[in-house]
């Protein structure tokens, strides 16, 4: 980016003014635009490596909970990455008696209770049915904090970019 300004001029300098605050909003929506693209795009890398590359005890995998992760802008200078299955919840902080007794995530909500309700057993799991009649037994599931983990990545991205960006 350039500008050309004369010090001297009243015209020039309120010419340069209207150009930087011009050139600021449309960096500032591009910006935020990059950053929901990537944030999605980490969200959806973690949430590859933290359910997808592994096990699942033979349960079936549907793709609802990787095609849920979407983001926008909201505002030119403000944008949402969410993933809209519920499932994100129980993956990011873990349920049952597996996901109390493991690492706890680093930002647990306040009153986020693993393995409570009326389906949980005396010894701590609960068995349920799927739509085929099937029946499962779990003890839960350790969280996975895909959500957490790209959270982090993408602030590194963002001081990585904001960086280079004044550096050009």
């Amino acid at each position: 980016m350039k500008l050309s300004i004369d010090l001297f001029d009243k015209r020039s300098i309120d010419a340069a003014i209207k150009k930087i605050d011009s050139m600021q909003k449309e960096v500032k929506s591009d910006l935020a635009g990059e950053a929901v693209q990537k944030g999605a795009d980490l969200v959806r890398e973690e949430l590859t490596m933290a359910v997808y590359s592994q096990t699942n005890g033979g349960y079936p995998r549907t793709g609802s909970l990787m095609s849920s992760v979407n983001g926008r802008l909201i505002k030119p200078s403000f944008g949402q990455v969410r993933v809209d299955d519920e499932a994100g919840y129980w993956v990011e902080y873990g349920t049952g008696l597996m996901g109390q007794n493991w690492v706890q995530h680093p930002e647990l909500p306040e009153g986020y209770a693993h393995g409570t309700g009326p389906m949980v057993d005396e010894f701590g799991g609960w068995i349920y049915k799927d739509k085929n009649g099937n029946f499962y037994n779990t003890f839960g599931e350790v969280g996975r904090p895909f959500f957490y983990r790209a959270t982090k990545r993408l602030k590194e991205w963002a001081e990585m970019r904001l960086g280079n960006l004044f550096n050009d």
